[in-house]
């Protein structure tokens, strides 16, 4: 039987630093309008997948106190700079005040402006990330936010959902979507200034279906990525020439799906939110298992497919690094399968003609 896997990897590379509505506010000189219960935050799992920070997650902020007044530039500024909070956790204000003129997160403990001067702030999501040392460097020409020993949780695909589960109690799926954004670029001292958050790690989806016409053909069994590295060093701004992330280690082999799944012409089963610190894909291999049927009432065989030239990169009209898995990306790869028809061609052996003389009978 010759069987045939066409693969569209269709390398969606969208660049998704994702905007958020999230704001400090002040109420008689306070950062943050009240302070919340002591109850523990814990991450929520899983990819933010458009511009809507989750109101259940909380962040981690660094602000730097400037004795110059508000709207001070950054990069150009020449006041005084001073540590005014440092890594503290903010969270949802759910309050009907803070809905009315946009969402807006406050100190988990209640902080407050000062005074005099000026602030800015800098941050990272989510807050409660299991494992890493933060730090954020407020230098004027070279700000940056730098998260040592990262580790992303582990992957699990949960009841044949096409969603991987987050954050409820037993699930092993505990991926985080690490997100950052740098110093602001001017200096409040009320108000509400917005940050953007953007996106730190790779984001990837994997799509499975069949050609028309071999619907209950394919079973799916499992699909692994093999030497995927889920330690590694971040750093917002590397010097010229380094790498956002360095250090990998950890390399692991994260078991994506595995079960028993038809596949479908109609309706392609979805492997999702799949969160990777930003690597190269080299030495990466996707493995996929899956049963074949030669029409629907015939024996079922097992056969195992291996891609070991992912491709990453960015765009995919213009691509480049495409040995990378690249930060704010989101790849989508397709996998369709077909098969040829088994035909034969027959024909008819002539017969050997054997001839026997037995003379003549009288």
């Amino acid at each position: 039987m010759k069987k045939l896997i066409f693969i569209a990897a269709a390398v969606a590379a969208m660049a998704a630093c994702t905007k958020s509505q999230v704001v400090y506010d002040d109420t008689e000189n306070e950062i943050g309008i009240m302070p919340v219960s002591d109850k523990a935050t814990k991450a929520l799992y899983g990819p933010v997948k458009d511009a809507v920070y989750p109101e259940g997650e909380s962040f981690g902020v660094f602000a730097q106190h400037s004795t110059a007044a508000a709207g001070e530039t950054f990069a150009t500024g020449s006041g005084e700079l001073n540590d005014y909070l440092v890594n503290v956790e903010f969270v949802y204000d759910n309050t009907t005040a803070s809905d009315a003129d946009g969402k807006k997160w406050h100190g988990k403990t209640p902080y407050y402006w000062p005074k005099t001067g000026s602030l800015y702030f800098a941050g990272y999501s989510p807050y409660s990330i299991t494992a890493g040392t933060r730090d954020y460097d407020f230098t004027r020409t070279a700000p940056k936010l730098t998260i040592a020993d990262f580790v992303q949780g582990a992957y699990n695909y949960k009841d044949g959902s096409a969603t991987a589960p987050g954050g409820n109690a037993g699930d092993s799926y505990q991926m985080v979507d690490l997100l950052w954004f740098d110093a602001t670029a001017s200096s409040a001292n009320t108000g509400a200034p917005a940050v953007i958050f953007k996106h730190a790690l790779s984001y990837i989806t994997i799509k499975l279906d069949v050609s028309t016409g071999l619907d209950n053909l394919f079973y799916l069994k499992s699909v692994k990525l093999s030497d995927i590295e889920m330690k590694a060093d971040f750093d917002s701004n590397p010097a010229a020439g380094a790498e956002e992330w360095s250090g990998h280690e950890s390399a692991a082999e994260l078991e994506l799906y595995s079960g028993n799944q038809v596949l479908s012409s109609t309706t392609p089963f979805v492997i999702d939110d799949i969160l990777i610190i930003p690597q190269t894909t080299s030495g990466s291999v996707l493995t996929i298992t899956y049963g074949q049927k030669a029409a629907a009432d015939t024996p079922e065989i097992e056969q195992t497919y291996t891609l070991s030239n992912i491709l990453g990169g960015d765009e995919a009209s213009a691509p480049n690094d495409t040995d990378k898995w690249l930060m704010g990306k989101h790849y989508t790869y397709l996998f369709t399968f077909t098969a040829d028809e088994i035909k034969l061609t027959p024909s008819v052996e002539i017969w050997s003609e054997i001839s026997r003389d037995y003379g003549t009978i009288k």
